[in-house]
């Protein structure tokens, strides 16, 4: 199988990094968030206002559905997808998973830095934005890991230099 899905908090990288990886692998990319709002024609905002987290997970389930058998594709996904067992196993069927995954304090800054934050990210909890993060992380680190093959911790890194790692990670992997 020649697909490989990132998995990882938000604002951890999964889509910049999915999308270069994709161009440099001449593969299809795609990202379960966007394909949400393709299917449903609103934001994961507007989801989770209109039916809260489970309306919103639904639909999450329905697009790695549909990408459960293609070959040869990145796959960024959305933060929250393995709290589900089915899609923790679906997605280690799926191909390669590698975790990317950055400190709190870095996953902050990011979201800080990123517009889309606000609008299409809701708030988890009511805890504060660095203290949500680490709640968040305590609870699906654990699962990250027993999904992953591999996690690259991308604080400080700089896009192309987690394509780099992950590349060679592949390539190491091919030789075995």
């Amino acid at each position: 199988m020649n697909s490989i899905i990132l998995i990882g908090y938000r604002c951890s990288g999964k889509t910049a990094v999915g999308r270069e990886l994709g161009r440099r692998l001449k593969i299809l990319f795609r990202d379960t968030d966007s394909m949400v709002r393709e299917r449903t024609g609103r934001t994961v905002a507007e989801l989770v206002a209109a039916g809260g987290w489970s309306l919103f997970r639904s639909e999450e389930r329905k697009a790695l559905a549909d990408l459960e058998g293609s070959e040869s594709v990145v796959v960024a996904t959305g933060g929250g997808i393995v709290e589900s067992a089915e899609n923790r196993d679906r997605l280690k069927h799926m191909g390669t998973v590698i975790w990317l995954s950055a400190s709190p304090e870095e996953i902050e800054k990011r979201m800080r830095q990123d517009a889309k934050t606000g609008d299409q990210r809701p708030a988890l909890s009511r805890e504060g934005r660095l203290g949500e993060i680490r709640a968040m992380l305590r609870r699906r680190n654990p699962l990250y890991c027993e999904t992953a093959a591999y996690m690259i911790d991308t604080s400080g890194m700089a896009v192309e230099a987690v394509v780099d790692t992950i590349l060679r990670l592949r390539e190491e992997a091919g030789r075995k």
